[in-house]
């Protein structure tokens, strides 16, 4: 099973807000005397399999910072994201305006 996704939303807008969410965290973190050396950006060219948390071999691609299945990766919607919080920028993406599913207990448990 998948990650449950609000209407209208993709997996790709929730990664946005985790990854606001982690970046924020990590500069709470460091302001509070953690030393923080970086936040990185997990399966830039995306992943195989991970709708079932890699128990089978479906071969389902997500894409992730890039897309890679053409012949050039390409940037996604995350890229820019990744590329704000990389500058000291608040990103600009409209999933940011929500929770993300992990947040929205009605959603997991409706998973469950």
């Amino acid at each position: 099973m998948g990650h449950p996704v609000h209407a209208g939303q993709r997996a790709t807008d929730h990664r946005a807000v985790l990854g606001v969410e982690i970046h924020g965290g990590a500069a709470r973190a460091r302001a509070a005397g953690v030393p923080v050396r970086a936040v990185t950006a997990w399966a830039v060219f995306g992943s195989f399999n991970w709708h079932c948390l890699v128990t089978r071999d479906d071969d389902v691609y997500e894409p992730g910072v890039f897309d890679v299945r053409g012949p050039v990766p390409r940037p996604t919607a995350l890229a820019a994201v990744v590329r704000a919080l990389a500058a000291g920028q608040h990103p600009e993406h409209p999933a940011l305006a929500g929770l993300g599913w992990w947040q929205d207990l009605p959603a997991v448990q409706r998973a469950a």
